[in-house]
C-alpha cells in the first residue's frame, strides 16, 4: 500500500542531502564550508588566541594535589548547602507554626 511506498522512498533517501544543498559533484562540495555556512562558525574568530594545549602535561602529583583540593572544595559546598537547606526548614516550620497561631 502507500505506506509501504512511503517507507521505500524514505529508505532509498537516506543519506542524501537535503533540497538545496546538493552538489553537481563530490568534488565541488567542500564540507566544512557547509558546516560554517550552518553553524555559523568562523575560524578567524579564534585566530590569535595563543592558548595550544597539545603541550599541557600534568604529573601525577600535580593531578592528585587538584583531586584533594577539588574533593575539599566539594565537602565545604555540600555543608553550605546543608547549612542553608536547614535553615531554610527551619523557617518553613516557622512560618506554619506562625500561622497556626493565629
Amino acid at each position: 500500500g502507500s505506506e509501504e511506498r512511503e517507507r521505500e522512498r524514505k529508505k532509498r533517501s537516506r543519506g542524501r542531502l537535503p533540497p538545496g544543498w546538493e552538489s553537481d559533484s563530490d568534488d565541488d562540495m567542500d564540507v566544512s564550508k557547509m558546516l560554517r555556512r550552518i553553524t555559523g562558525y568562523d575560524p578567524s574568530r579564534y585566530k590569535d588566541e595563543d592558548e595550544d594545549d597539545r603541550e599541557m602535561v600534568a604529573s601525577f602529583d600535580q593531578i592528585q594535589r587538584e583531586e584533594k583540593r577539588s574533593a575539599a572544595l566539594g565537602r565545604q559546598y555540600d555543608k553550605e548547602e546543608e547549612e542553608r537547606e536547614r535553615m531554610r526548614q527551619e523557617e518553613k516550620r516557622a512560618r506554619k507554626l506562625a500561622r497556626k497561631a493565629k
